[in-house]
């Protein structure tokens, strides 16, 4: 059961409150690698500003995954969204169902090769969303769609694509690229789906990256200065 959960801080006003919020991070990241190692966590990744992060949970049971978010020292001060998610093998056996094409073995190349976060690494956040159909669209309309939605995902390349996640129960898909915005920019593009989705890019902070960010907030009193783009960057076919 996999669960891509984002966890935002709050956002105390008063400086002392907010140095504590930070304190209280560090703590957090340590539990993080703590779960990556014991294999619960796949990875974790922070926003740019440091105020909020995404946790992927693989966990056995709804309960692992409650008792793992609720363990983490932030817990008491953050809001949290759980969104289970499949693979891109899954999505695909499906819509060959779908199709009437049969749901044949899930083929290797659909799936994301696993390998680990590289500390010093640049990854982004990209939301894909792909909107309602016209409901006068024809069967034709809708069959393209989904073999379209195939072929991106057959579209793979390893050294860009650090996961592919897609929400259960909703159109839309979470992917973590590695690289520069331009190069996961190209690579969106080349995505057959490209012009039926509508995508927003956010830069992503490695755990070691995150702490060295807090940890010169902390000591310096005052934020750094962003060494790289950062923001939402949206793209949308409307």
């Amino acid at each position: 059961m996999k669960l891509l959960t984002r966890v935002r801080e709050c956002r105390p006003r008063k400086s002392t409150a907010a140095d504590a919020m930070r304190r209280i991070r560090l703590e957090a990241i340590k539990g993080h690698r703590d779960l990556v190692r014991q294999g619960l966590v796949r990875w974790v990744f922070y926003s740019h500003e440091c105020q909020q992060h995404h946790i992927l949970i693989d966990s056995d049971s709804l309960e692992q995954a409650d008792a793992a978010l609720k363990g983490s020292p932030l817990f008491p001060f953050c809001t949290s969204e759980c969104i289970p998610v499949v693979t891109s093998d899954a999505v695909v056996s499906e819509i060959r169902g779908a199709l009437g094409m049969g749901s044949t073995a899930l083929a290797e190349n659909l799936v994301t090769p696993a390998r680990e976060v590289d500390p010093a690494g640049i990854y982004w956040l990209v939301r894909k969303e792909l909107p309602p159909m016209d409901p006068l669209s024809t069967d034709e309309d809708q069959n393209e769609l989904l073999v379209r939605t195939v072929e991106s995902k057959a579209n793979l390349d390893p050294h860009v694509e650090f996961a592919d996640l897609n929400a259960v129960g909703q159109m839309v898909g979470y992917l973590i690229g590695e690289g520069t915005r331009d190069q996961v920019h190209a690579y969106l593009r080349g995505c057959a789906l490209f012009n039926d989705l509508r995508c927003s890019i956010d830069r992503l902070m490695t755990l070691d990256q995150a702490q060295a960010a807090t940890e010169a907030v902390l000591i310096r009193g005052a934020s750094p200065a962003p060494q790289w783009p950062c923001g939402t960057i949206v793209y949308s076919r409307l």
